[in-house]
């Protein structure tokens, strides 16, 4: 919650099955696309404009706790089901926070996950959502400019 600077809010939404939240793989500091079925009211699945970048502040059981990465290996518990994500946290502005109050109330938001990686690129996504906002900013297409970024960082050793 720490990126809350006054310009955006945190809003919550339920996630309402498994495959809806990305099957429990998404984590803070994810971009992610929105998606909705129904949602144009012709019965097709669309990807408001307000909703195609959104980052990811946490993603929370139902019991309150947060997610936490924790390799696979080290998960066998026994009662994983109650260790599913219940809703996800994210970073938007007033009219994203409206279109995504309007789809929780239609329940069929599913998360897509869009980049995964460093913060400057995971910012680049951010800054090119504003732009539809009024936010006039020259920045390079996003996908072309992280996708270079990242090559550039091959020497990177982070596990997935």
């Amino acid at each position: 919650m720490n990126d809350l600077d006054g310009t955006k809010v945190a809003m919550s939404i339920t996630i309402k099955s498994f495959a809806a939240g990305l099957s429990g793989k998404l984590e803070a500091g994810d971009i992610v696309t929105l998606i909705s079925a129904n949602y144009d009211n012709m019965g097709k699945a669309t990807i408001p404009p307000e909703l195609q970048y959104v980052k990811v502040l946490a993603v929370t059981a139902e019991t309150g706790d947060d997610k936490e990465y924790v390799p696979q290996k080290e998960t066998n518990s026994g009662n994983e089901e109650k260790k599913l994500p219940a809703t996800i946290t994210l970073l938007v502005n007033t009219e994203q926070a409206k279109v995504l109050a309007d789809l929780e109330q239609k329940g069929n938001v599913h998360a897509t996950l869009v980049y995964r990686g460093t913060k400057e690129n995971a910012d680049k996504f951010l800054a090119e959502q504003d732009k539809l906002f009024g936010k006039k900013e020259d920045a390079p297409n996003t996908v072309t400019s992280v996708m270079q970024n990242e090559q550039k960082e091959e020497g990177n050793t982070d596990a997935e």
